[in-house]
């Protein structure tokens, strides 16, 4: 089972005529849908035939009942989770441009509500997980508990690095103890002081990595499996680019997916590549998750 920490949203997506150079545009398409990095990522990874449990809190109120019921449709287990007042999903506003980029406007107050269940229900997730997706941004308080008891059991953690995290006493501790940290090349430069690959992966890697992946949006990723290492670059797929809105978070619950059937790192961030390329070509619409099939289409083209 991939576990996944982090926080559900409630998207009100716009797709649009015009790009930003525009200024202003139609609204071609609207649709409200669940999103959120580690619910996509999740989403994801059960689309692709693995094992997905959600596992933090969600509002008892009648009205976000649907929470539950779309986590469920999208195949992610729902075992793992409390209710707490307030813990609803923050909103979010996204705006698809013509040329597939995206922005997205949110209300990250409820955020604060977030948290993790009770330590039993923690206990009996971890005890079926073979693998920790965390979203750093929006991980709740604890987290950084969690991440050390995976880290004793021997779970791997793919960590979604692309912000900091809300509790400055513990989202430095996640990212050191993370086993397998993904982050957007920005986010690594501001956390390194580094601007290059090779010096930004130098200074993240310590000895509880196994590997740390640098993307780079359409110009792939870099990585590292070890010290003293040079980076080696998987370049992305061309593909025509509809939507991009969630296509990270395919990359990382794609790879998470290859790391728990034992493929190895290098072939994982490939299969991530084409999967995250797959989705990305997809027709807008809120039933957008990747496939097996679409996946080997691209990787036979290597």
């Amino acid at each position: 089972m991939i576990t996944g920490i982090g926080c559900i949203a409630y998207d009100h997506v716009l797709y649009t005529n015009s790009n930003w150079a525009d200024a202003k545009g139609a609204i071609t398409k609207e649709e409200f849908r669940f999103g959120g990095n580690v619910r996509n990522s999740l989403a994801a990874v059960a689309a692709l035939g693995e094992s997905a449990a959600y596992l933090g809190t969600v509002s008892p109120d009648p009205q976000w009942k649907k929470v539950i019921s779309g986590l469920e449709d999208s195949g992610i287990n729902t075992d793992f989770i409390s209710f707490k007042e307030g813990s609803h999903p923050p909103l979010a506003t996204v705006v698809v441009l013509k040329d597939s980029d995206r922005y997205i406007a949110f209300d990250d107050s409820p955020l604060w509500k977030l948290a993790l269940p009770p330590q039993e229900k923690i206990d009996a997730a971890l005890s079926k997980t073979k693998l920790i997706l965390i979203d750093l941004n929006t991980a709740p308080q604890g987290t950084l508990a969690v991440v050390k008891t995976a880290a004793m059991q021997g779970i791997p953690v793919v960590l979604d690095a692309e912000r900091d995290g809300m509790y400055t006493d513990e989202f430095p501790g996640v990212i050191e103890l993370a086993s397998e940290p993904i982050l957007p090349l920005n986010y690594a430069k501001k956390l390194t002081n580094e601007t290059e690959p090779a010096q930004i992966l130098a200074k993240l890697w310590n000895p509880i990595r196994t590997a740390l992946i640098i993307t780079d949006g359409p110009n792939g990723s870099y990585s590292i499996t070890g010290p003293d290492q040079a980076p080696i670059h998987i370049p992305a797929f061309k593909v025509n680019a509809v939507d991009s809105n969630g296509t990270g978070d395919v990359f990382h619950g794609a790879y998470a997916v290859a790391r728990v059937r034992g493929k190895g790192v290098m072939d994982s961030i490939l299969y991530a590549t084409a999967a995250a390329a797959s989705f990305i070509s997809l027709p807008q619409g809120s039933e957008r998750v990747p496939s097996e099939e679409a996946i080997n289409k691209l990787l036979a083209t290597k």
